[in-house]
């Protein structure tokens, strides 16, 4: 397995691990505090993970999160990405 591909499994594991961690925290946490901490925590690692991909894969930042989001709106919706706005 070419490295960059562990580097890629290695950054959205923890971020999705990141995210698992936030719903103990809200069960658990009684303060807003760290509720929003946790959230924004999850946030920042997976914004990493995502300049992490886009460097890694060599996309700007900009095509990186139009892809991004053109995906996300597709499985959202049931419906293929736009075809003009890939590369």
């Amino acid at each position: 397995m070419p490295w960059k591909k562990k580097a890629l499994i290695a950054a959205w594991s923890l971020a999705a691990i990141a995210w698992i961690a936030v719903i103990p925290v809200a069960l658990i946490a009684s303060s807003q505090k760290a509720i929003v901490l946790s959230l924004g925590g999850a946030a920042v690692i997976t914004e990493l993970a995502i300049y992490a991909t886009a460097g890694l894969l060599g996309l700007t930042l900009v095509e990186s999160r139009k892809r991004l989001w053109n995906t996300v709106k597709g499985v959202l919706t049931q419906t293929k990405p736009d075809a003009s706005e890939l590369p």
